[in-house]
This record gives structure tokens, sequence and C-alpha cells, in this order.
């Protein structure tokens, strides 16, 4: 390798008997040498690397009688290739392998061995057959995006392939979707004082800040940006403490509507409750990031997912546990609203007509599904079903979008904020008139916020 940096290394066999006898394995110095019909197996070397070891190791087993698996038969040889002294592939590099397959009918799969699956097992994560002028050779290569549901589903566990690529695309445009919403609400809330002031809309601001910081950096890292591991390292991290902060903020938001839902309107006051709850939302997350990352700082190096992400022993302490607890806590609190508001104790008083009773209760659960987080029940259980991974993708990414139309599009004021430019007027209802009374509307407002 010293001398000349090869552009593949391959093996050549005449004819297409079954064994390796009068085989030769060695380097390729020009690409057309690839497209000889000779070539059994050339695995390309990515240039970054040729000048950083001076060994190549190559096992290439004749056919598939090592790697048993029903579910696939291997229609080429096989190889496996080590660099010997070279550094790690980094992150959003890849090794392009040429086969000639032995039967060219049928549909066709990249694969790799699979040792993290019980029992090891050919797996399609990630690889693709690439397109080819050369109709001699298939040429494979294991890059993908990431879908949403990867980032709660444990290592290990994979959807179907045959649907990865769909959810891919619903990860990608539900994300896309969710800032656009996201930005409406900030904008919004820079726009006018008066909108921003209200206590729920700090607190919805607060967490659609939680919610964009984990959308833009789960774009970042699935479409494959981050090119170095000290880049997929930083990312890996963010991706975690935000995941993290936004269920924090989703356990707040419950808390508020258990208040505003639940509790006697305004009996309560908390003073400096957002410095509290922010102190909380945004501090929790950094405990289990910090202690992971002084444990163990390899929990964020790439892996065979594709992302550089906890695994392991601490993927379910640091990220399943905290989420599944919040989640837990979430549903009980959504119950709990729930079963008040169908005995028609909150709404029915203001709402006469059946008809609108049932589009309010039907409009308040969605707001609250989505609020909550509890599409992320889906998550956990999107590598035990596809069904539940789609259901996943969509919900999910879609959140900041749901906010966005329940809390801007939907809310009168805020409506009224935009269509007209001007700030809202106190209802003439009110008949508060002495400052201890104007304190309470103050406070009940605070409180019932959105």
């Amino acid at each position: 390798m010293e001398q000349e940096p090869p552009v593949a290394v391959a093996l050549e066999t005449r004819g297409r008997s079954g064994g390796l006898e009068g085989s030769s394995l060695h380097a390729i110095r020009s690409a057309y040498e690839i497209e000889s019909p000779n070539v059994d197996v050339a695995v390309l070397l990515p240039r970054q690397l040729t000048t950083q070891f001076s060994h190549i190791a190559l096992a290439i087993f004749s056919d598939d009688s090592a790697f048993q698996d029903p579910a696939h038969k291997a229609n080429s040889r096989i190889v496996s290739i080590s660099m010997i002294g070279a550094t790690e592939l980094q992150y959003g590099q890849y090794v392009d392998i040429v086969f000639r397959p032995w039967e060219d009918k049928g549909n066709k799969t990249c694969v790799f061995w699979d040792f993290t699956l019980a029992g090891g097992a050919w797996s399609a994560e990630g690889c693709e057959l690439l397109a080819s002028a050369d109709t001699v050779h298939d040429v494979c290569r294991c890059k993908h995006l990431t879908h949403f549901a990867e980032i709660i589903s444990p290592p290990g566990i994979a959807v179907d392939p045959a649907h990865r690529q769909v959810l891919d695309i619903i990860s990608v445009v539900g994300c896309s979707l969710s800032l656009v919403g996201l930005l409406g609400i900030f904008f919004t809330g820079a726009s006018f004082q008066q909108w921003r002031e209200n206590l729920g809309n700090k607190i919805l601001l607060h967490m659609s800040t939680a919610v964009s910081i984990n959308m833009l950096t789960f774009l970042i890292v699935a479409t494959g940006l981050l090119r170095t591991y000290v880049l997929c390292m930083i990312f890996g991290v963010m991706l975690h403490y935000s995941i993290l902060a936004s269920f924090c903020w989703m356990l707040v938001s419950a808390g508020l509507q258990f208040m505003r839902l639940i509790t006697v309107l305004g009996s309560q006051h908390i003073s400096h409750l957002l410095l509290k709850v922010s102190l909380f939302a945004w501090g929790a997350p950094l405990l289990p990031v910090a202690v992971l990352l002084s444990v163990d700082l390899g929990s964020y190096t790439p892996d065979g997912r594709g992302f550089c992400y906890p695994g392991g022993l601490g993927f379910y302490l640091a990220v399943l546990t905290p989420v599944l607890m919040i989640v837990t806590a979430n549903l009980i609190v959504f119950g709990m609203i729930l079963q008040r508001m169908f005995a028609g104790h909150t709404i029915r008083r203001h709402v006469q007509s059946k008809r609108k009773l049932a589009m309010r209760q039907v409009t308040t659960s969605v707001l609250l599904f989505f609020l909550l987080g509890l599409s992320w029940v889906f998550g956990l259980m999107a590598g035990l079903s596809t069904l539940c991974a789609y259901l996943f993708c969509v919900t999910a990414t879609l959140q900041g979008f749901v906010l966005f139309l329940f809390f801007v599009l939907g809310e009168k004021k805020a409506r009224h904020y935009w269509t007209r430019g001007s700030a809202i007027r106190r209802p003439a209802t009110s008949t508060a008139s002495t400052p201890a009374e104007r304190m309470n509307l103050r406070r009940r407002e605070e409180t019932t916020g959105p």
C-alpha cells in the first residue's frame, strides 16, 4: 500500500464454478478493470483511508454455508474486509462492494451479517443496491436515512427493510412541517407581547424550543450531513438532551392542564412558577447526559443504526427509563382529564349544543394527545410492530405543526392579533374594580392559559 494506493481489491475467477480453485486476489489500479467479467468481488477502497494503512486482510467465502439464515439465500461470494493499521471509518464514510451475481433473475437485496441479532442473521438495514451501467455486476452500499422511530426503539430491533424508505420519507416530511409550525409559534410570540405574556403561552414557547432542537437535530443526523466523529458525537448528545428536555416540558404542560381542568381555577398561585419549571425542564435532562458522558464516552459513537446515540444499558437507563416514566405520568393525567371532561362537569356548562359539546371533547382530546407527547407510546412499540412504527413516525414528527394549528391558527386571540394587528382588550364582562380583584383576575388568566 505504501507504493501506490489501489482503486480496489478484487477476486477474479474464470468461469462460474462453485469453489475458489483457480481464483486470484490482486489490487486494481484503474476503475475500468473492475468491469471485467472475471471479477467475482471487488472492494472499492475509500480515498480518505488509503494513505492511513499498509495492509488489507480479506476473507472470502465461496458460499453461504457458514451463514445460515432461512430468510436470505446468497447470490454471490461473501466477503469480509479489515484494514490493518487504519483508523475506523468516520461517520458518513462507506465502502462500496462490487459483486458478480450468480443469477440475474429475481429481486436482489444488499445485506450484511448482523451479529447483534439472535444467533446472527442477514440484515438489509440501511443497505442499498446502487444503479450501475455495468450489466455484469451489482454494487452494494450500506447507507441510508434514519427514521424517527429509531431514536426510541432499542438497538438491535429493526423495522422490516421493505418499509424503511417510506418511514424515512414520512419522518423527514413530518419533522420539516413541525419546524414550519414551530417557527409560526415563535414568530407569534416575538410579534405580540400580550400573547407571550400569558403563562400558558410562555410554557408553550419553552416546549416549542425543546421540540425544535429535537426535530432539527434529528434532521441533520438522519440526512447524513455529519462527516466526522466529533460532529456526530456532538449532535448525538444534543439529540439525547433535546428528547429528554421535550419530555420534561410535556410533563410541565400536563401539570398545567391538570391545574386548569381538574382543580378549582385560580384557587392557587405559585410564586415564580415559570422560573421553577424552567429550572426543572432544562436542568433535569443534563443529569443523565452528563452521567453517561462521564461513565462511557463511547456511548455516543456511530452505531449500526447510522447515528451516534446511546446503546445497550445506557439506552435503557438514560433514554428509555425517563421517557417511559414521563409518558406514564402524562397518560394518567390524560385519563383524569378525559374522565372529568366526558362527565361534563367542566365543559357542559358552557356549551349548549350536543354537537358542539362532542366536537369540543374530540378537539380537546386530540390537542392533549399531542401536547402531552402520548404519540411516543407508539414509539415504545415501534420495534415490535410495523404499524406502530408508522403511527409513531406520522404523529410524533407532526407534534410542532399540530401545536401551531391549535394554539395559533385555532386560537381566537392569536388569530385576532394576526388579522387586526392590535392588542386584545379585556372582556367587557369583567367587573373587577379593586386591586385585589384585578390581581385575582390576572392570576386566573395566568393559570388558565393555553
